[in-house]
């Protein structure tokens, strides 16, 4: 559990990291990157959060518990408090997310890498789409729905998916550690 904790922290503090230390805004111009490397680590998480169980020689997955809840309403309330300044958007948002992937994708989906990008880009456009809706209805943000569709959310989607492939195998190698120490 504790090397769990020690990677989400990790990717937590990636976003603002790579927000700092990259220069994303001079190769980009116009444009916003918003870096998703925690989100891409909640989501993945959420597919290894599921126990193996063997019927008549069968492998077949069932819900172990809700250890990607909690980290999503824990990480979610972290990431309110120090990245956004309204309170809940991303907590609201993290237990959603986990909740749709659980429900609706985790047995039907395959855990690859471009699986994962692919269900990632959907999960991107949702939380972005989600935040600029939430941003624009309660602070009156003054960019219209195509910008935001232009400059911040294709050039998002672009960097995330260049980021999912090089955290992947980093990530896939530590869930199933700790998936084998859980089974």
């Amino acid at each position: 559990m504790i090397r769990l904790i020690i990677v989400f922290m990790t990717f937590f503090a990636l976003d603002n990291i790579i927000v700092i230390f990259l220069p994303l805004q001079p190769l980009v111009g116009n444009y916003l990157v918003i870096p998703n490397a925690f989100l891409s680590c909640l989501c993945l998480f959420t597919f290894y959060d599921r126990g193996a169980k063997y019927e008549n020689g069968v492998k077949s997955f069932d819900y172990k518990g809700n250890k990607s809840f909690l980290l999503a309403l824990v990480f979610g309330v972290l990431y309110d408090i120090f990245y956004t300044g309204v309170l809940g958007v991303y907590t609201c948002l993290f237990c959603i997310i986990v909740y749709i992937l659980r429900k609706f994708f985790i047995l039907s989906i395959p855990i690859n890498i471009l699986s994962m990008v692919a269900l990632m880009t959907g999960v991107i456009i949702f939380e972005e789409w989600a935040v600029f809706f939430l941003a624009s209805t309660i602070i009156h943000v003054p960019m219209a729905f195509l910008n935001f569709v232009q400059y911040v959310l294709f050039p998002s989607l672009f960097f995330n998916g260049l980021l999912m492939l090089f955290i992947y195998p980093i990530l896939t190698s530590q869930f199933r550690k700790c998936q084998q120490k859980f089974d």
